[in-house]
C-alpha cells in the first residue's frame, strides 16, 4: 500500500473520532433555556441560557435516620369506636342512705278466718282447745301467739306456759295458769263476780282488805348489864328466832349485844327492863361506838330513848327504816339502873318488810 492510501485512512479515522466526541459532548450538555426579550423596536430576540449538565449516577445506600422532630399539634378527636365486652363485676359498694318512705301500698289479701268465739260450742269445750279472752284457739295457735315452745293444757284445766305438768301446784287451788313470770302493763287483780277484792298495778299500788306478812322476829329475855359504861345489855335467854339471815346478832359481855342489819327494810324494836334506880335512862342507837353515852349521840343515830323518874319499869321502842350494815345497840345508864340478872326484861326485834 502506498503512502497516499495510509494518509487517507488516517484522516478518515480522525474524522470518525471527532464526530464521536462531538456526539458525546452533545449528550452531556443540557439544552439551553430559551427566553424571549424585547429588542426595544417592537420586536423580540432570543436569549439562551445554558444550564449546568448533570449525569445521573447509581442510587447510593440509604443514609442514617435523622433525629425525631417535635410532636405536632393534636389532631381532631376521632369517631367513637365499638363498645367493648363487659368487665368482671366489682365488689359491692357501701350501703347508701335510706331513702324516704314510699307511699302506702295496696291492702294485702285477707287472711284466713281466726279462731271461733268461746261461746260454749263443742270445739271450744272439748279436746285440747283453750279459751282466751272470749276466743277459742288450739294449743298450737296459743303456742305460736305467745312465742313459746311449750304450752300445755292438762285435764284439770290448768294451763302451763313454759312449765312442766310434773311441777307442783298449790294445795287447794283450782284451775289456773302456771308460768315463771307474769308481767302486766296495767293491773293484776283478784275477786269474784266482777268485783276486785285485791290488786297490784303498774304504778306500784297494792290494795286489799288484809296484808299478811311472814313472822320474822327475834325475842330475847333476861339480861345482864355489860361491864363498860355506858352499859349495854347482854340478853341471856333466846325465846324464839325466825329472822333467818336478815340480821346478824353479836353478843359481848363487855360492851353489850349488838344487831347488824343485813336486809334493808322496815324494822320494829321494843325493849323493856326493870330499873333498880329510878333515874336510869334507856336508849336505842345505831352506828355508835360502844362507849358513847346518850347525850353525845348524833341525832340521826339516836333511834329512841326514855327516862323514868318514879316508875322503875321502863321501855323503849323504835319503828323505822334501817339500812344494810347498820349496827343497833340497847343501852342504859347508870349501871345500877339494871344491874344484876333481870328476868323481867324482854326485847323483841321484828322485820316488817324489805325494801329494794
Amino acid at each position: 500500500m502506498d503512502n497516499k492510501a495510509l494518509i487517507i485512512g488516517g484522516v478518515v479515522v480522525v474524522v470518525i473520532l471527532l464526530i464521536f466526541i462531538v456526539y458525546l459532548m452533545k449528550r452531556s450538555t443540557p439544552a439551553p433555556n430559551v427566553t424571549y426579550v424585547s429588542d426595544g423596536k417592537g420586536g423580540t430576540t432570543q436569549k439562551a441560557t445554558m444550564q449546568s449538565g448533570t449525569v445521573e449516577g447509581m442510587t447510593g445506600p440509604a443514609g442514617p435516620t435523622g433525629p425525631t422532630g417535635p410532636t405536632g399539634p393534636e389532631g381532631p378527636q376521632g369517631s367513637r369506636g365499638f363498645a367493648g365486652n363487659d368487665g368482671e363485676q366489682g365488689p359491692p359498694g357501701e350501703q347508701g342512705l335510706r331513702g324516704e318512705r314510699g307511699p302506702t301500698g295496696p291492702d294485702g289479701l285477707r287472711g284466713p278466718t281466726g279462731p271461733m268465739p268461746c261461746d260454749g260450742t263443742d270445739p271450744c269445750t272439748i279436746g285440747s282447745n283453750l279459751c282466751l279472752r272470749d276466743t277459742c284457739m288450739s294449743q298450737a295457735q296459743l303456742t305460736s301467739m305467745i312465742g313459746l315452745s311449750s304450752v300445755t293444757k292438762t285435764l284439770n284445766n290448768r294451763l302451763y306456759v313454759g312449765r312442766q305438768t310434773s311441777e307442783s301446784w298449790p294445795q287447794g287451788w283450782g284451775p289456773g295458769l302456771h308460768a315463771w313470770d307474769v308481767y302486766a302493763n296495767g293491773t293484776v287483780a283478784a275477786g269474784s263476780e266482777g268485783n276486785v277484792n285485791a290488786y297490784i298495778n303498774s304504778s306500784g299500788i297494792i290494795k286489799g282488805d288484809r296484808l299478811y306478812l311472814p313472822k320474822r322476829e327475834r325475842v330475847m329475855s333476861s339480861f345482864q348489864a355489860s361491864t363498860t359504861a355506858p352499859y349495854g345489855v347482854t340478853w341471856r335467854t333466846l325465846v324464839s328466832d325466825t329472822m333467818g339471815d336478815n340480821i346478824q346478832y353479836n353478843s359481848s359481855s363487855e360492851n353489850g349485844d349488838s344487831i347488824q342489819i343485813n336486809t334493808p327494810g322496815l324494822y320494829s324494836i321494843v325493849c323493856n327492863m326493870l330499873n333498880q334506880n329510878s333515874s336510869a335512862t334507856l336508849w336505842l342507837d345505831k352506828n355508835t361506838p360502844e362507849t358513847t353515852s346518850y347525850p353525845n349521840i348524833e341525832g340521826s343515830n339516836l333511834l329512841a330513848w326514855t327516862s323514868k323518874g318514879v316508875n322503875h319499869e321502863s321501855s323503849v321502842s323504835f319503828t323505822g327504816y334501817l339500812n344494810a350494815g347498820d349496827i343497833v345497840r340497847f343501852k342504859h345508864s347508870p349501871q345500877n339502873g339494871g344491874s344484876g340478872i333481870n328476868s323481867r326484861a324482854t326485847c323483841r326485834i321484828s322485820f316488817i318488810y324489805a325494801t329494794f
